[in-house]
């Protein structure tokens, strides 16, 4: 068997060529909206893993935005009820 013709049952070169995209790379990073993280009010540690975990998620998928620890810090003190922000 030649290499020019191979079977019919031969799986083909899994090179293939890709469509050059069609968005910009400067229009492709935007904001990812994601609800907003629950209130926080200190009351058992199942609270403070769901309250930490929609933080982690919101400044990972959002880095050009929050890309310091002040800005991640001033974000998640808008969620702080009260008597955790006095404490």
């Amino acid at each position: 068997m030649s290499e020019a013709n191979p079977p019919s049952n031969t799986p083909q070169s899994a090179v293939v060529e890709l469509a050059a995209p069609a968005i910009s790379a400067s229009a492709n990073q935007q904001k990812i909206q994601l609800t907003d993280p629950p209130a926080y009010y200190g009351s058992n540690l199942h609270e403070y893993h769901i309250f930490i975990r929609a933080l982690e998620r919101i400044y990972k998928l959002n880095p050009t935005q929050y890309n310091t620890d002040e800005v991640k810090i001033i974000y998640a003190l808008r969620w702080l009820q009260k008597t955790i922000e006095t404490t």
